[in-house]
């Protein structure tokens, strides 16, 4: 079946942000985060349409373009995942698409090396994220590390053998109550991370796009036409615990 291009999604971020939640119409997610999800999607719309339009007229890079769109566009299934309750799943993603940053980043800092990654040079991925671990976001790495002890998690000795499929295995499960997590607080701390991967390709993409792309934190006016001011000032006021939080010192 032929899907019909929809033009008002990209003129438009309300048409954007519309049809995209449209797809799951039930999730706690949007309840919650209301307010961030349309913030969320306004940047995501804006990075790809800014892509788009540079590469129409030539002005950029067209590798570093079309890696640049597609990070942006990779950041809409982590969002669904997320309004689906598959938090496991997103937080996989999220460890990919920083590594797609990673990148990104790397690439545009050293233009000369392009021509490796357009013939699959699989060295190109270890020397991004060590330049990453200097070059992006503070405690970058950190993050980095929890999604892969998520993606990569390992089982060892007794934990092991209790939480694999055997007979014993079964008959401890079946005397242990599920723990009482508390859900909120997990639910917050994965959209902090979701928003820093955001922050990431934020300061890379203005360089890959050029002028025509203004950084998250320059741009609230023009948010203005989508938020009122109290919607504006909750994003503000989360955008700032976010960076505060990542960026405190270490004592």
């Amino acid at each position: 079946m032929r899907i019909k291009a929809n033009t008002e999604i990209i003129t438009n971020p309300n048409k954007f942000r519309e049809t995209f939640l449209s797809q799951i119409t039930e999730s706690v997610l949007n309840e919650k985060y209301d307010v961030l999800l349309k913030v969320v999607l306004y940047y995501i719309w804006r990075g790809i349409c800014k892509n788009k339009e540079a590469l129409v007229k030539g002005e950029i890079q067209i590798d570093l373009g079309i890696l640049c769109m597609a990070i942006f566009m990779s950041f809409l299934p982590i969002i669904q995942n997320l309004r689906l309750g598959y938090a496991s799943d997103a937080i996989i993603l999220l460890r990919a698409l920083m590594e797609r940053i990673a990148l990104l980043g790397y690439l545009q800092a050293n233009p000369d090396l392009i021509v490796k990654y357009k013939i699959g040079d699989n060295k190109l991925q270890p020397d991004a994220m060590k330049w990453a671990k200097v070059h992006s976001l503070e405690n970058w790495m950190i993050l980095y590390s929890v999604f892969t002890n998520v993606a990569h998690a390992k089982k060892e000795a007794v934990a092991g053998y209790i939480l694999s499929k055997n007979p014993i295995s079964e008959t401890f499960r079946s005397s242990i109550f599920p723990p009482k997590n508390n859900i909120a607080e997990s639910d917050d701390e994965i959209f902090s991370m979701f928003f820093y991967a955001l922050l990431a390709i934020d300061p890379i993409a203005a360089k890959v796009i050029g002028s025509g792309y203004i950084q998250i934190d320059q741009s609230y006016n023009e948010l203005l036409e989508y938020l009122n001011q109290s919607e504006l000032l909750e994003f503000r006021i989360f955008l700032g615990d976010l960076t505060s939080k990542y960026t405190k010192p270490n004592t």
